[in-house]
């Protein structure tokens, strides 16, 4: 009997441990998805309370203002319902509550009541000329960007945001000067969609502030080096995303600059093939670019392959869709998602700082000059009557300065390191 009564006392003690277990693992799960949304007890005169849930904005993980009934008091009931209407409810708040981006869109489109009402308020002075350019600006550039950032309403652009939107606007290639003038329109529409209480959050003009002639920057993420090692040769789903990416990496070409490429730009330089960059930041930066042996063949794959001229522009459709899918088809091709991308900060752009970072690791004894690294990425720049350091620096250094000999054999350097990493 003592034996019996042992295991027995084992028995239930073990089941007691193994409830115990259960409980907590079911309390955490519950915990994970609560985070989605909370219940809260509503006073009720004849149950006492029921439960009522606050969703989360999937979006700016914010919580929403508005409440929602359960329709019961019993907390697993209460759980159940707040997580299979989800979805359901939080698409009937923003419906409700919010205003579409098409608001946004057509804010400076001809006849805009809106538009017209600020500028009787304000008084301020606008030429149909620039209403137009502030019209194609918000809706060829914000519009897309904020729709590629899963934004259907006003009221889900927040901080971090505009401070995306900095970046992206510095990674089309748009002249800085350019950006600051067309984001004054974005400005002036925010404020008057704030005053009607259409947008909330006033904190976002502040973030489109311009500091120092320049859209202030925030940091642009890249992927880790080693993992870009034979992502071009991986299957790609796109040959014209590649080939753009491509170019983006070993390259480091502006979005303008990409647009002007054309065959007859590439040129030999004692053996070593290089692009003559067509649309530089000024006349007086002419920049020539080493080019890979393996990305020039791709060049002419691609050329031939679409019965593309030799004087024409590989790329004669580009536009800021076409580079956005491109930064996604890479980001596909090594594993990422697009909440991934968007949470790391990593756009086309993100080429370019890799581009820089590449040269600057070089690897094992080899090494590329700080010179050549700036003049390759054709760092010679000039603005508001001020010399930069760069070129104060190296304003001397240029091919016809070198020699083509050095000039080539620099260029060969570069395209080894870059080689070493890619390939």
């Amino acid at each position: 009997m003592e034996t019996t009564d042992l295991l027995n006392s084992i028995d239930l003690l073990l089941d007691k441990r193994l409830n115990q277990f259960e409980k907590k693992l079911e309390t955490a799960k519950t915990k994970q998805e609560e985070r989605e949304f909370y219940l809260i007890k509503q006073k009720r005169e004849k149950t006492g309370f029921i439960y009522c849930v606050k969703y989360i904005d999937p979006q700016t993980k914010k919580i929403l203002p508005t409440k929602f009934s359960t329709g019961t008091n019993d907390k697993v009931k209460a759980f159940d319902f707040a997580r299979l209407n989800k979805t359901a409810f939080i698409e009937a708040y923003f419906q409700k509550n919010n205003a579409e981006l098409s608001i946004l869109e057509n804010y400076y489109t001809e006849g805009s009541k809106m538009l017209a009402d600020e500028v009787r308020e304000t008084k301020r002075s606008l030429t149909d000329k620039t209403r137009k350019i502030y019209h194609s600006f918000i809706k060829n550039r914000i519009v897309p960007f904020l729709k590629d950032r899963g934004i259907r309403y006003l009221t889900q652009i927040d901080t971090p945001t505009m401070k995306a939107l900095k970046v992206y606007l510095n990674s089309t290639g748009m002249k800085p000067q350019s950006i600051n003038n067309q984001i004054q329109g974005l400005k002036m529409c925010f404020r008057q969609l704030i005053g009607l209480k259409i947008m909330t959050d006033a904190s976002i003009i502040e973030n489109l502030s311009v500091n120092g002639g320049s859209i202030e920057k925030q940091e642009v993420g890249v992927y880790p080096i080693p993992e870009l090692k034979g992502v071009f040769d991986k299957q790609w789903n796109n040959q014209s995303y590649r080939l753009l990416d491509m170019i983006i990496y070993f390259i480091d070409l502006r979005n303008n600059e990409i647009a002007r490429i054309q065959l007859n730009d590439f040129e030999k330089v004692n053996g070593v093939m290089f692009l003559n960059v067509r649309g530089t930041k000024t006349e007086n930066a002419p920049r020539l670019a080493p080019v890979s042996n393996y990305l020039y063949k791709e060049v002419l794959n691609y050329v031939k392959g679409n019965s593309i001229p030799k004087d024409t522009p590989i790329f004669p459709k580009t536009y800021n869709d076409f580079f956005r899918k491109a930064y996604k088809e890479m980001g596909r091709v090594l594993g990422y998602t697009e909440p991934q991308l968007t949470e790391k900060n990593i756009t086309f752009y993100s080429g370019r700082h890799t581009y820089k970072s590449i040269l600057a690791l070089g690897y094992d004894k080899v090494s590329l000059p700080v010179n050549f690294q700036e003049l390759f990425m054709g760092h010679t720049l000039k603005g508001n009557n001020q010399t930069s350091s760069i070129e104060k620096n190296y304003k001397h250094l240029n091919r016809k300065s070198v020699g083509d000999v050095i000039y080539s054999q620099m260029g060969r350097i570069a395209i080894d390191i870059l080689e070493h990493y890619y390939l």
